[in-house]
Order: structure tokens, then sequence, then C-alpha cells
């Protein structure tokens, strides 16, 4: 091959293997689930930006009942007459709900309680990263919101979820992340911790996914008898705002790496459909990215601790 095929066939190289980033690592697996969703609920939290604005665009266009919760109210309003306007879905409301107030939480979940007949998804969407300082309850805000405030919440609905389970189906997702394998197991003493840091904001972060997935585990287990299935899924690494509360200009220092490896934020919603709407019942309590099921280290496995992590979640929310 002479010099000028060589650089047509290294060119041709490149260019296939840029196609295949963009086509099926960056943008990763399309779920192709849509069905339509008329006279479902599916509850967002978090709901006004990122992943989980997409994902309620993509139930509302399903025709589904689509509520959005996060604290933000004015951005709650535009994102939900955002959403009305690009769907035609009239039936996409908004409900203000903070995670780090529990009292919050349960005002909220009394509210849908009361006003929403039906739960059919919940997606524990919400959640943050390098959040400094300690919540009211006295523990890291980061694993407030992105654990306690979730847990609190999806067994504040469990009474709602599992009254109709029998005749309508409920799926709960809980948003996680790869960055569990980060760390060996939950640090109880580290957790109480404000983060000062980039290392100790990713292991607070890191060990919120992991409470995550223990949390789906032990939550399938006690469920086992009612038609409620949940799952916990890693939407991947996409183009959000998560790192704008990250300490030391942390966007500026990573946004080349970041752009070559991040989704574009639109994708991100597939495995959370996946998990939504496909035939995956046996799969109850598993993680799930790229539309499948993958097995978990051995630190999101161990049963003792996710039953410990529940009797210290009941005892911190004060549920009753």
């Amino acid at each position: 091959m002479d010099i000028t095929g060589k650089r047509i066939a290294i060119c041709t190289a490149i260019v296939a293997m840029a196609y295949y980033w963009q086509m099926y690592i960056k943008r990763g697996p399309m779920c192709n689930c849509a069905k339509d969703m008329t006279g479902k609920t599916v509850l967002i939290t978090g709901g006004s930006r990122g992943v989980g604005k997409v994902t309620a665009m993509d139930f509302a266009k399903m025709g589904a009942t689509v509520v959005i919760a996060s604290r933000n109210d004015k951005k709650l309003k535009e994102t939900v007459a955002e959403i009305i306007e690009k769907t035609g879905n009239q039936n996409v409301r908004s409900m203000s709900l903070d995670l780090a107030d529990f009292e919050s939480v349960r005002s909220f979940a009394k509210k849908f309680n009361e006003e929403e007949k039906y739960l059919d998804i919940l997606v524990n969407n919400a959640g943050v990263l390098g959040v400094q300082g300690v919540s009211a309850v006295g523990f890291s805000s980061v694993f407030t919101i992105n654990h306690f405030g979730h847990f609190l919440l999806t067994n504040l609905l469990l009474d709602k979820m599992r009254g109709q389970s029998a005749q309508r189906p409920v799926r709960v997702i809980n948003l996680t992340s790869e960055m569990y394998k980060a760390i060996s197991a939950i640090d109880y003493d580290f957790i109480k911790q404000g983060t000062t840091g980039i290392i100790d904001a990713y292991q607070m972060y890191a060990t919120s996914k992991l409470a995550n997935i223990l949390f789906t585990a032990e939550f399938n287990r006690r469920c086992q008898g009612d038609n409620i299935r949940t799952y916990a899924v890693n939407p991947g690494v996409l183009e959000t705002e998560i790192e704008g509360n990250m300490p030391y200009n942390f966007d500026k220092i990573n946004w080349y790496f970041l752009k070559l490896i991040r989704r574009p934020v639109e994708f991100g919603s597939q495995t959370i459909l996946h998990c939504a709407l496909t035939d995956i019942e046996d799969q109850s309590g598993n993680f799930f990215q790229d539309c499948h099921k993958e097995n978990v280290w051995e630190n999101a496995k161990n049963i003792t601790e996710a039953k410990k992590l529940w009797d210290m979640s009941v005892e911190i929310t004060g549920l009753k």
C-alpha cells in the first residue's frame, strides 16, 4: 500500500471510530419502548432540569399524567409550560418538594396522596453533588437529599402503591451511578460531615449512590408479594449541571475531559424508560444501565448492610 492509500485507510479508520463512539458509546442504546400511557400517573423528583426534565418530556409525549417535583418553583413552572407547549399534553403539573426538609417531604406526600388517585411510576431522580454543609437532621446535605429524602418519600407513598398494585402494577426507579464503585462500604461517621473539597465531595456522592442501590434491593425484598417492581438505574455520564456546586472551579478544570465522555442529556432517559415500560418484572431489585441489567460489585450486594441502612433511615427520617 502506498502512502496515499495508508492515509486514506487511517482517515477511514478514524471516521469509523468517531462514528462508533458517537452512536454506540457516547450516545448509548435507545429503548424504543414508547407506548400509550394515557391514564397512567408518573411522579418525577428533580424534574425541572437535566435527565428528569427529559424523562418528563418523554412520558408526556406518551400521554401520561406527569407530576414534576422540585424545590425551585419558578423553574418548575417554566418546565411545565415548556413540556405542555412541546407535547400538547395538558396533564403535566408541578408540586413543590424539598428533599432536604423532611417536613416538606411529608407535606408533599400528603398532598399527592390526597390529590392523585394513582401512582404508576415513581422516578426518584433528584440528586446533588458537591453541596457543602449538613442538613437539619445532622447529616451531609448530599446524603440527606440523595438518599434520606427519597427513602422517606417512597415509603410515604407506599400505601397508595400497595393499594392499587393488584389492579395496576407499580414501578419505582431510583437513579444511581457507577460512582458507587469508588467506595467499599458506607462510612456512617463520614456521612455526618459536610464536604469541604473535591475528594470529599466525590466520596459523599459515591456513598449516596451506593445507598440508592442498597435501598433498591431492600425495598424490593420488603415488597415481595406486592405488584411493585423497583430498579436502580445508572443513566450514564450526562451533560447536566450537577457539578455546579463543586468547589475550586471544578467545571473549568474538568470541562475538556468531561466534554469527551459525557452523553447529551437527551439520551439519559433511555434506561429509565426501559425499566419503567418493558417486561422485566422478574428482574426487580437489580441495577441497570444502557438498557440492560448488570451485576453490581460486592459492596452493593451486602444484604446485612442494606438492612442496616434501612433501619437507620427509618430512625433518622422518623418513619413510623
